[in-house]
């Protein structure tokens, strides 16, 4: 798939030290179709090469909009070393506060529904790892 393909080469070419060429294939991607412009994971993932390229506002708004469309990334927002760069942003901690409310509002529709007993794991309703039985 092309825009995967694409997107693989922005992360070299940011790894590689290129931010122009990461940029300019970045903004390939989110114009072809594929699931890196309709999945809210692929939101997230772009968010980060987007920060990690110095770009904080573009980064910011992917994942606002990776919160908006279903991603549940609040354990990833803490401790994401790629979103270093933004974390001393007041929308980045708006955005963690966010997160942390969608996570703790879809563990308790999981325990409310008897999911812990399906999968046979422990969770309570604050702690955001789960535990095997």
């Amino acid at each position: 798939m092309e825009q995967l393909r694409l997107f693989a080469s922005a992360v070299r070419a940011s790894l590689e030290g290129h931010r122009n060429k990461s940029l300019e294939l970045l903004d390939q991607v989110s114009k072809l179709p594929g699931p890196m412009v309709h999945d809210p994971e692929s939101y997230y993932w772009a968010a980060r090469e987007l920060a990690n390229l110095d770009e904080p506002e573009r980064a910011l708004d992917g994942l606002s909009r990776a919160l908006d469309s279903g991603y549940r990334c609040y354990y990833a927002l803490l401790h994401d070393q790629r979103l270093e760069s933004l974390r001393s942003r007041p929308q980045f901690t708006e955005l963690v506060t966010r997160a942390a409310a969608l996570d703790l509002e879809a563990r308790a529709v999981f325990l409310d529904n008897g999911g812990d007993r399906l999968l046979g794991v422990q969770l309570d309703r604050t702690s955001p790892r789960f535990a095997s039985n």
